[in-house]
C-alpha cells in the first residue's frame, strides 16, 4: 500500500498493490515455490506449458478469505491442543475467583501471541530482492519463516480447499451455480482465485473418469456395490466454459490492438467474426455459402442490412478462421490455468453433446462487454469468417461493445463489469459499510432459527429501511437479501400471501438490478414460485417454475443438476391434480436429464411404475421395479430399507403382471373361441343359404321343363 501524508496533514491512499501476500503456487519451485503446478504439469505431460516465470503471476495473491480460513483453522487446531492438554494433565488443585480470573487472562494473552505468529508478510516471494545471507542473517530466518508460513497457506488451498469443493459439488450438488458469474462468487467465497479453474476442472475430470470406471468394473462382475453418487456433468462443462470465455476476452484483445490497432478501427467486423468462429463446428465451403446466401436473399425475413452496411473498404483488419481461433483460445488456457480442454473444440460426438453454446456465448459477451441484437442465431453448425462478413453472427448484429470497468467499492460480486449509464449506474454494486443495519440483518436471521418471527420480522424491516436511506433506492443487492429474508420469515410464520408479496417484489429487485437471466433471478423466481404453490396458486406457479427451467437451460446448458428436480417438481404437481398422463411424461423428461444421485434415479424410476400400475400397464411396471431394485441393491446394499420395499414391490407387481397376464390370455382364448364359433356359424349359415339357392334353381328348372 502506497501513501503519502498530505499538506493538510492528512494520510492519502495513493495506491493499493496487494493487502495479502503472492501465491507461492504461482512461483517457481527453484524460486521458493511450492512447485505443484510443476508436478501437475510433468505428471499430465504439459511440461513447459505453464510459465510461472511470467512478471503477470507476481500480481497473483492470495485471497483475503483464505486466509482468515487459514487463521480460524490454526485457532481451532491450537484451541483443541490446549484441551488435549488439559485433559492429559487435569488440575486438581483447589483455586480461588482470582486465581481462575488471573488464568483466563493468562491463556487470553497466550492466544493473543500465537495468533500474532500467524501474521503474513506481504513482501515475501517478489522477485528482485536483495539477499539478507550476509547483511543479517536475523532477518534471513525470519523471511524464511514468513515464507514457509504462505507456503503453508498455498498447500492447504491447493490439498484441501480445491478437494473440497470438489467434493462439496458431489455430494451436495444443490450448491451448484448456474453462470459464471455465480460461478465465481462461489470461489470467492471459498477463499479460491479464478485462476484455479484449470485445476478443479482437471479434478473434475478425474472423478468423472473413476465413475466411468466404476461402472464397468460393475457390469464386469468386479465389484458389487458403487457409489450413491456421481460427478455432475454441468460441473465440468461450467468450468470449462468459465475458462473459455475469460481467455477469449484476451485472444479477442490481442486482435483488437494488432497492426497498430486495425481490429479496433472496424471493430464490429473483428468481434462478430471472433463470435462466429467460436459459435461453431467447422468452416462452410465457397459453394456452401453461396446456396446459404441465395435462400437467404430469397428469403422474405433476410437481413439486408447484413449484406449492404458494411461494404465498403477492403483493406480490413486480418480475420482469423476459426481453428486459429480455437488453437489460440486453448493457448491461452493452458498458459492462464494450466488445463487442456476435454470437452469443448473436439470431434467426437460424446464431446459435442456436453458443449452448450448458448451459456458460452452469453458468458463471452459478459466478459468481453458484447450487447448483440435478441435473435434466433443458427450457432453450432458451420461458420463463415472473413474480411466482409461472417455467420452465423454478422457485424450488424453487434449491437454495442461497452468498456468494462472495476469498481473501488465492489460489493463483493463479479469485480469487472460493463460500464452503465445514469446516476444509478454503480449503486447497485457499492459495497455499504452500515453496521446498524447490518447488526439488523445478523439478528434477523438468529431469530429467524429461533422461530421467533414477529420480532425477526421487526429487526429485517429495521435493516431494509436503513439500506434503501442509505442508498436513496431500492436496487441494491443488500435491499434484495433483506427482501428475500423477508419473505423466508413469512413463508415459516405461514403467512403465505404476505410472503408471496415480498417474494414479487425481490424478484422485480433482482430483475432491475442482474437482468431477468441472471442467477439472482432464477432464484428469487424458484422461491416465489415455492411460495405460490403453497399458497394454492397452482397456475401461477407453474409458470415460474417453467419460466427458471427455460433460464437455467439458457445460463447453465441442459445438464444442469437442477433441471431434473423442477421436471421431478413438475410431475408431482400434475400427480396430485390426478393427471397421471402429463405427471408421466414429466417424470420421463426428468430421467432423461443427467442427475448425479443415483438413488434419486431410483425414486424416479420407482415412480413411473407406480404410475404404469394405476394405469394398469402392469409389464411396464415390473420393468421399471427391476432397474430399482437394482440401483438401490448397488448402491444400498441388500439389507437397506429400500432395497427390501423395492423387492417387494417388484413381487407385488410380478404377481399382478401374472395375474393380468392369465385374465388376458383367458380373455384371449375366450375370444379366439368366439371368432372360431362365428366362423363355424357363419360357414354354416353359408352353406345354408347356399343350399336354398340351389333348391330355388332345381325348383326353377324343373317348371320351366313341365311348361
Amino acid at each position: 500500500m502506497k501513501g503519502i501524508c498530505g499538506s493538510d496533514r492528512r494520510t492519502y491512499c495513493l495506491d493499493v498493490t496487494r493487502l495479502t501476500p503472492r501465491d507461492p503456487n504461482w512461483v517457481l519451485s527453484e524460486n521458493g515455490g511450492t512447485g505443484n503446478w510443476e508436478d501437475c504439469a510433468n505428471e499430465e505431460g504439459q511440461k513447459n506449458a505453464l510459465n510461472l516465470s511470467d512478471d503477470e503471476w507476481v500480481m497473483h495473491i492470495l485471497r483475503p478469505e483464505l486466509v482468515v480460513r487459514f487463521t480460524s483453522k490454526k485457532m481451532r487446531e491450537h484451541n483443541a491442543a490446549k484441551k488435549d492438554v488439559k485433559n492429559e494433565n487435569p488440575d486438581t488443585s483447589e483455586s480461588t475467583g482470582n486465581d481462575e480470573e488471573a488464568q483466563k487472562d493468562l491463556e487470553a494473552q497466550k492466544d493473543l501471541e500465537y495468533l500474532r505468529t500467524l501474521r503474513l508478510n506481504l513482501n515475501v516471494f517478489l522477485p528482485h530482492l536483495k539477499s539478507f545471507d550476509e547483511n543479517d542473517k536475523e532477518a534471513l530466518e525470519q523471511l524464511k519463516n514468513d515464507e514457509k508460513l504462505v507456503k503453508e497457506i498455498a498447500s492447504y488451498l491447493w490439498d484441501s480447499i480445491l478437494p473440497q469443493i470438489t467434493k462439496e459439488v458431489k455430494e451436495t450438488p444443490n450448491q451448484i451455480p448456474v453462470d459464471g458469474k455465480s460461478l465465481t462468487e462461489y470461489l470467492h467465497e471459498r477463499g479460491v482465485n479464478c485462476r484455479y479453474l484449470g485445476r478443479l476442472a482437471s479434478l473434475a475430470a478425474e472423478e468423472e473418469s473413476n465413475d466411468i470406471n466404476d461402472e464397468k468394473n460393475l457390469l464386469a462382475g468386479k465389484i458389487t456395490t458403487i457409489p450413491r453418487r456421481t460427478m455432475p456433468f454441468c460441473w465440468l462443462e461450467m468450468l470449462e466454459c468459465e475458462m473459455i470465455a475469460r481467455a477469449a476476452k484476451h485472444v479477442l484483445s490481442r486482435y483488437l490492438i494488432e497492426n497498430g490497432g486495425l481490429g479496433a478501427s472496424e471493430l464490429s467486423k473483428t468481434v462478430a467474426s471472433f463470435l462466429s468462429a467460436m459459435m461453431s463446428s467447422s468452416e462452410e465451403s465457397a459453394a456452401e455459402t453461396e446456396r446459404r446466401l441465395e435462400k437467404e436473399i430469397n428469403s422474405a425475413t433476410s437481413d439486408k442490412t447484413a449484406i449492404t452496411l458494411f461494404d465498403g473498404v477492403h483493406d480490413a483488419a486480418k480475420t482469423y478462421g476459426r481453428d486459429q481461433v480455437w488453437a489460440d483460445i486453448e493457448c491461452e488456457i493452458v498458459k492462464r490455468f494450466g488445463y487442456s480442454l476435454h470437452l469443448y473444440n473436439k470431434n467426437d460426438a460424446a464431446s459435442a453433446s456436453r458443449t452448450p453454446l448458448t451459456p458460452l456465448l452469453r458468458r463471452v459477451c459478459q466478459r468481453g462487454g458484447i450487447r448483440l441484437y435478441a435473435k434466433n442465431y443458427n450457432i453450432g453448425g458451420k461458420c463463415l469468417c472473413n474480411a466482409d462478413t461472417s455467420y452465423p453472427i454478422a457485424a450488424s448484429d453487434i449491437f454495442e461493445v461497452l468498456p468494462m470497468v472495476k469498481h473501488a467499492a465492489n460489493d463483493g460480486r463479479e469485480s469487472f463489469v460493463p460500464t452503465s449509464k445514469g446516476a444509478d449506474a454503480a449503486n447497485s454494486s457499492l459495497h455499504v459499510l452500515l453496521t446498524d443495519a447490518k447488526q439488523a440483518y445478523d439478528a434477523a436471521a438468529m431469530l429467524l432459527n429461533e422461530k421467533n418471527y414477529h420480532h425477526a420480522l421487526e429487526y429485517i424491516q429495521e435493516s431494509t429501511n436503513l439500506y434503501q436511506r442509505v442508498t436513496d433506492s431500492p436496487l441494491h443487492t443488500r435491499v434484495s437479501k433483506c427482501l428475500d429474508l423477508t419473505t423466508l420469515i413469512l413463508y415459516q410464520a405461514k403467512e403465505f400471501q404476505m410472503s408471496a408479496s415480498h417474494a414479487a417484489k425481490a424478484l422485480a429487485v433482482a430483475i432491475q438490478i442482474s437482468g431477468f437471466d441472471s442467477a439472482e433471478a432464477v432464484s428469487a423466481r424458484t422461491t416465489l414460485a415455492h411460495v405460490l404453490l403453497q399458497n394454492g396458486c397452482i397456475s401461477s406457479s407453474i409458470k415460474h417454475t417453467r419460466a427458471v427451467t427455460y433460464l437455467t437451460q439458457v445460463l447453465a446448458g441442459p445438464h444442469h443438476i437442477e433441471l431434473s428436480n423442477m421436471y421431478h417438481k413438475f410431475a408431482g404437481i400434475y400427480s396430485d391434480i390426478g393427471n397421471l398422463l402429463v405427471s408421466l411424461r414429466f417424470l420421463q423428461a426428468a430421467m432423461t436429464k443427467k442427475n448425479n444421485d443415483r438413488v434419486l434415479q431410483a425414486v424416479l424410476n420407482r415412480q413411473i411404475a407406480q404410475i404404469y400400475a394405476r394405469l394398469g400397464q402392469l409389464q411396464g411396471a415390473v420393468e421399471m421395479e427391476k432397474q430399482t431394485y437394482h440401483i438401490f441393491r448397488v448402491t444400498l446394499g441388500e439389507d437397506h430399507d429400500f432395497t427390501k420395499g423395492s423387492k417387494e414391490a417388484l413381487q407385488q407387481y410380478l404377481i399382478a403382471s401374472q395375474q393380468q397376464n392369465t385374465v388376458v390370455a383367458e380373455q384371449e382364448k375366450k375370444h379366439r373361441a368366439e371368432v372360431q364359433a362365428n366362423a363355424i356359424a357363419d360357414e354354416i349359415v353359408a352353406t345354408e343359404i347356399a343350399e336354398e339357392k340351389k333348391k330355388k334353381k332345381k325348383k326353377s328348372k324343373s317348371k320351366k321343363k313341365k311348361k
